[in-house]
C-alpha cells in the first residue's frame, strides 16, 4: 500500500478488518486506496486549470509520475495535508458506516 502512512495490520485493526485473513485484508485495503486516490485525483484535477489538467494528465499518460507528481506539487501547495484530509475523510466515513451497519 504505497500511499498510506499506516501499515497493513495496523490499518485493518483500526478499520475492524484484522479477523479477515491477510489477502483479505489486503484485498480491501487496495479497494479503499483505490477510492481515496480517486477522491485526491478528482481534488487536484478541481484545483487545476483546462491547461494545467491537460499537462498534468498528459506526464501520467505517459508514465512520468515523478514529474506529475512534482508538477502538482508546484501548483498545489497545500498537497499534503489536502491528501491527508481527503484520506481522514475516507476512512472516517468507512468506520461510519461500519459503525451504522453493527448497530442495525
Amino acid at each position: 500500500m504505497s500511499s498510506f502512512i499506516f501499515n497493513i495490520e495496523t490499518l485493518a485493526k483500526e478499520l475492524g478488518l484484522d479477523h479477515l485473513p491477510l489477502d483479505k485484508q489486503e484485498e480491501f485495503l487496495g479497494r479503499l486506496e483505490k477510492i481515496i486516490s480517486s477522491r485526491i485525483n478528482v481534488a487536484v484535477l478541481e484545483k487545476l486549470s483546462d491547461e494545467e489538467q491537460a499537462h498534468f494528465i498528459d506526464l501520467v499518460d505517459t508514465q512520468k509520475e515523478t514529474e506529475a507528481l512534482n508538477y502538482i506539487k508546484t501548483k498545489i501547495s497545500d498537497l499534503p495535508e489536502m491528501i491527508k484530509k481527503i484520506s481522514a475523510t475516507t476512512l472516517d466515513e468507512f468506520l461510519s458506516l461500519t459503525n451504522k451497519e453493527e448497530n442495525i
